[in-house]
């Protein structure tokens, strides 16, 4: 790519993660949180509390100004008094790393969106008060850690598919009922900890 041609795109995605970003902050009340330091305002939304941001292509041989980081790869507002419910949006961010919402008022459900992410390594949305179900399937090829206890799902635990990268599952504290079958365990050949207690679910019980 052409250096204009990448100072296009660049401009392109800052005007989009920004959009999503907003949207984050009023579906949260963004107004009441314990910290929005620079969010809304028109500083580089990288430099907004709780944001951090990587390059958005992999080798860039463009002007200093546009080789900067610029794509946001990790969002941290735990315990930060976010209330509301999250936006499907969030899938729009397509170099986030990690997601980080844990220890809020979060309510609503989780959009099986959130469950696609390319590149999500982190996914902690414990600790709130969440309910619904979870999509039967969860599919986030390079996930590491995820903890969604301490919430009021319901339903059967997700499976998990290219979970080759799980190290820790803490599913514990919410209504999930049923069985977990030995396959589980089988599709995380790396995992250190699973945890699925304090739920409804009955005792591991070999596939059939």
């Amino acid at each position: 790519l052409g250096a204009e041609t990448e100072s296009n795109i660049v401009l392109e995605e800052r005007v989009r993660q920004r959009y999503i970003l907003a949207l984050l902050y009023f579906s949260t009340n963004g107004s009441q949180w314990a910290n929005n330091n620079s969010w809304l305002s028109v500083e580089h939304e990288c430099t907004w509390f709780g944001i951090k941001c990587g390059p958005l292509f992999a080798s860039t041989a463009v002007s200093e100004e546009d080789s900067t980081d610029v794509a946001v790869t990790y969002v941290d507002l735990s315990t930060n008094k976010l209330s509301g419910s999250l936006v499907s949006e969030l899938r729009s961010l397509e170099e986030l790393v990690a997601l980080q919402l844990h220890d809020n008022v979060l309510t609503g459900t989780i959009h099986e969106l959130m469950f696609t992410f390319p590149k999500l390594s982190t996914l902690f949305l414990d600790k709130n008060e969440l309910t619904g179900t979870l999509p039967p399937i969860i599919e986030l090829p390079k996930l590491q850690y995820l903890d969604l206890s301490g919430n009021g799902l319901v339903g059967k635990l997700p499976a998990f598919t290219s979970a080759e990268s799980l190290l820790d599952v803490r599913l514990t504290n919410n209504e999930f009922c049923g069985a977990i079958p030995d396959s589980y365990y089988r599709s995380m050949p790396r995992v250190e900890t699973l945890l699925v207690d304090e739920n409804h679910c009955e005792s591991t019980e070999a596939e059939t």
